[in-house]
């Protein structure tokens, strides 16, 4: 499949993308206590806020943005570069949507229309392929793995349907990657 190639390698990877920074606080605690052999002093729970002021821990996010940035580049390039290649009746149904949108609503701008149609196939069939993409029998993800590919489909959902995640909501460290979003 399109996403296939890109799949296998990342799931064979090191790589983590995880952005949250309690998140990433709690696995520079576990790094530290693993290289100690001991508890560390760090506290068990943090709020987002005191985990961003950890040594360590917006550098490791930084990375990590700069590289979910490169990996969301490769598959929306892939997606993009073949169209041709998804299913007719997916892309047949999509025109249909497309055109009865315009229909219903011809005041609103194509931009709109195309987002909803977007986010449509991207629910429906893109991100399902990524977020599990064993259950389609593309690749085997290990549950380690699999956060690296839900936050990559959060960021793709995002972009089909237009959207920017905002301060206070529950995921606001999603904010982060506003910049590719833009």
């Amino acid at each position: 499949t399109i996403l296939q190639e890109p799949l296998t390698e990342l799931a064979k990877s090191d790589q983590d993308f995880e952005i949250n920074p309690v998140k990433v606080y709690g696995t520079l605690k576990k790094q530290k206590e693993m290289v100690e052999g001991q508890k560390t002093d760090m506290k068990a729970t943090v709020t987002e806020e005191e985990a961003l002021a950890y040594p360590g821990v917006q550098e490791m996010i930084t990375e990590r943005k700069k590289q979910l940035s490169e990996m969301l580049d490769t598959l929306l390039g892939r997606i993009c570069m073949h169209v041709d290649r998804f299913p007719f009746g997916l892309r047949w149904l999509s025109k249909q949507l497309k055109d009865l949108v315009a229909e219903k609503w011809p005041d609103e701008p194509l931009e709109k229309v195309n987002a909803l149609v977007g986010g449509f196939v991207f629910l429906r069939y893109i991100t399902p392929a990524i977020t599990t993409p064993q259950e389609l029998n593309i690749i085997d993800v290990k549950v380690a793995h699999r956060r690296n590919n839900i936050l990559i489909s959060k960021c793709i959902q995002n972009l089909s349907n237009n959207t920017k995640p905002q301060a206070g909501n529950k995921e606001s460290y999603m904010q982060g990657m506003n910049p590719w979003l833009d």
